[in-house]
């Protein structure tokens, strides 16, 4: 897998793919690979912070919403799943108004 991460000879979006797949391995414990939050978090931190849509859905989505990896924020949450809606990616359109209308009902 780091090779396929760390191949300049491909591209950027085919290397943070790479990156984003290991994530979802660490994060469900996939292959070979024992479950870890807390990296899991972390690789799937990086791919959003080079703009991979799916890591930008899947921070607020799963990781800030629930708590997994990193302390729970809503906040985070919500400007996460946002930005993803921004981009247009339908099932961040859904949770993020799940998100406003479950904050409604508490009154925030």
């Amino acid at each position: 897998m780091n090779d396929l991460i760390n191949n300049q000879n491909l591209s950027l979006e085919e290397r943070l793919y790479g990156k984003f797949v290991l994530g979802a391995y660490n994060y469900y414990g996939l292959g070979n690979i024992e479950k870890d939050d807390k990296k899991a978090f972390d690789i799937i931190q990086e791919c959003a912070n080079e703009g991979h849509i799916a890591a930008i859905y899947d921070l607020g989505a799963n990781f800030y919403y629930n708590g997994v990896g990193t302390e729970q924020d809503i906040e985070k949450a919500k400007y996460y799943l946002k930005l993803s809606c921004e981009a247009g990616l339908p099932r961040a359109i859904k949770k993020y108004d799940e998100l406003i209308q479950k904050l409604e009902k508490r009154g925030k």
